[in-house]
């Protein structure tokens, strides 16, 4: 059953508030009356009503003073007030719509006129809010296409993106020359950044993290200064400003370097004729008075990481709007509105929050409060290729419908010490596996292959040979990240190190004693 109209009056009257609830309770209205300004504001914000009627001259806090605080509330922001008032001069006007006022309505009031204005403004007010729902839920379902596309585009992209990180450390033993040396080293960096903007479009897609580890931001934001210095325009003057003592997070590198990368890239964007940017980071302990004046905020010890310009600053009209996804004030292709609702995402995602600070014609700054890692927390940094262990010959078969791969892959781990065999899908698997069935001791699969997938592929090879070894890969982890786990716990999300490659398959093999094989099936053909 549809719900009347909500009115909140507020009089503190008695009498004003009874003629008023006579007059419009016939009219089908709903109608809940508040005495003074305080009570008024804890009756809004329990349950937002559809119209205010809002006497002005109130002892303690008048309705000017009441209206502000409606307008500064974001769930109350948008509901309608009528200043319902003896004052009829131009001033008292001026004050009402300066506080956010809707309408005015001057005592002694008119009754039919009353009545018309009330229906007309409430029908107007649900009117937008069932426009802002269906608006909501268009921007729900291009959410939801977005998340298609992304996991559509991810295999093929990170497919195309593994034989480069792959290669990076594999040629560095060819390359000797330092400037070669930097060459590889911007190619395996661009590489691993694309493969995390990859992951990036999936996680906002999807709503959800990704990995994360003990990191010291001061690192990511030194990188990203030297990013910035080198590629926005010489009339931006940029400074960083980053202690060397400042807490570390447990974090996304990517993810965090996504964040500031954004405000990076919409502060150039506000700064069009040139002008500063400052990157500043400081340790920032909050306690409950302090967290309780910052929207979302909560008591701890944070990293604050600060980016400010001084470009053309936030209008309000435009403030309320910032982090909803697809808003943007840019042109026409030349913004995703994606860029602060993606900031806002991820640093939820790490238990953190965001404020914004902002003037118009004075600029801008936004402030990212990450919690600062707790003591014990250990990173596990990246052990040199020759530290791991080499193979023994073990012959490994590696099962890929992508050409690239299976020649890398194959590659580093011949190179590596081991023996390969390689197949373009799990039907190939399946024969090879059959003529060297004695001698494979690992299989690496790729979950998603034409003719027989991954799962299939481990299914009919465990028939075969119940504690044979598998590896799980796959470009789009989010179609199997319970698919993998029928067979297998060791899974590899493309595009991996040349480092993880060779660590698991080491460790694999390490962990698995050799079993008698069941009978195998002669190849076709033979």
């Amino acid at each position: 059953m549809k719900r009347p109209p909500t009115l909140l009056i507020v009089d503190d009257l008695a009498a004003n508030r009874l003629t008023l609830v006579e007059l419009l309770a016939a009219n089908g209205f709903e109608i809940i009356e508040a005495a003074d300004g305080p009570e008024a504001l804890e009756l809004a914000a329990a349950m937002p009503p559809d119209l205010i009627l809002l006497d002005v001259m109130m002892p303690g806090m008048d309705g000017f003073e009441v209206c502000r605080r409606l307008r500064a509330d974001a769930r109350l922001a948008e509901v309608p007030v009528v200043l319902v008032t003896a004052l009829d001069d131009q001033t008292a006007r001026l004050t009402g719509i300066e506080a956010g006022a809707d309408d005015f309505i001057t005592k002694p009031f008119n009754r039919v006129e009353l009545r018309a204005r009330v229906r007309t403004i409430t029908r107007l007010n649900r009117y937008r809010r069932l426009t802002k729902t269906q608006a909501q839920l268009l921007q729900s379902q291009r959410l939801e296409n977005v998340g298609m596309l992304a996991a559509g585009i991810a295999h093929d992209i990170n497919n195309a993106l593994l034989p480069i990180i792959l290669s990076g450390p594999v040629m560095r033993t060819y390359v000797t020359d330092p400037g070669g040396q930097r060459l590889l080293g911007i190619v395996e960096s661009c590489a691993e950044r694309g493969s995390g903007l990859v992951r990036q479009l999936l996680s906002f897609a999807r709503g959800t993290g990704d990995k994360r580890e003990l990191l010291q931001a001061r690192h990511i934001l030194k990188e990203l200064d030297e990013l910035v210095q080198s590629t926005f325009p010489k009339s931006i003057r940029v400074r960083a400003i980053l202690p060397p003592d400042i807490w570390p997070i447990l974090a996304n590198p990517t993810q965090i370097h996504q964040v500031f990368l954004n405000l990076c890239v919409n502060a150039r964007d506000a700064m069009p004729q040139g002008g500063d940017l400052t990157i500043t980071a400081e340790n920032r302990t909050l306690d409950a008075a302090a967290a309780a004046g910052i929207a979302d905020g909560r008591s701890g010890s944070f990293l604050a990481v600060e980016v400010r310009d001084t470009g053309t600053g936030i209008p309000p009209d435009v403030l309320a709007k910032i982090w909803d996804p697809f808003y943007s004030t840019k042109e026409k292709g030349r913004g995703t509105g994606l860029g602060l609702s993606t900031v806002r995402g991820i640093v939820q995602q790490h238990a953190g929050f965001v404020t914004v600070q902002t003037q118009p014609g004075r600029g801008t700054a936004f402030t990212v409060y990450l919690p600062a890692a707790e003591e014990g927390n250990v990173s596990v940094s990246r052990s040199p290729i020759a530290m791991y262990a080499r193979g023994k010959g073990e012959l490994v078969l590696v099962a890929d419908d992508d050409q690239a791969v299976r020649l890398v892959v194959a590659q580093i781990l011949t190179g590596y010490g081991y023996r390969v065999i390689t197949a373009c899908d799990g039907a190939d698997a399946i024969v090879q596996f059959a003529t060297h069935a004695e001698q494979v001791r690992l299989v690496i699969t790729d979950m998603l292959m034409p003719v027989m997938g991954g799962a299939a592929l481990a299914t009919a090879l465990r028939r075969l040979n119940p504690t044979l070894p598998i590896v799980a890969t796959s470009a789009t982890s989010s179609q199997t990240d319970s698919a993998h786990l029928e067979f297998t716990k060791v899974f590899l999300a493309k595009p991996f190190q040349t480092e993880s490659l060779l660590a698991v398959v080491r460790q694999t093999l390490d962990n698995v004693p050799p079993a008698p094989l069941a009978e195998i099936p002669a190849p076709p053909g033979s």
